[in-house]
């Protein structure tokens, strides 16, 4: 069911959100997530497709 989906993306940002996280790390974001992160100052981040985990880390630590 396309609206049960839709349903757990937002049920994922708000258990996320209750954590009191900065940002989030994920392949992607649907429209409302994103606007969701958005409204709460949740930086969203988006590896690139090649990258590999520790090159992802190397750079994060260098913008910190």
């Amino acid at each position: 069911n396309h609206q049960s989906l839709s349903n757990a993306g937002l049920q994922s940002a708000e258990l996320l959100q209750q954590h009191n996280l900065s940002m989030v790390i994920a392949g992607g974001f649907g429209f409302r997530v994103a606007e969701k992160f958005k409204a709460n100052k949740i930086q969203m981040i988006i590896p690139q497709n090649n990258q590999t985990w520790n090159e992802f880390i190397k750079i994060l630590k260098k913008q910190q």
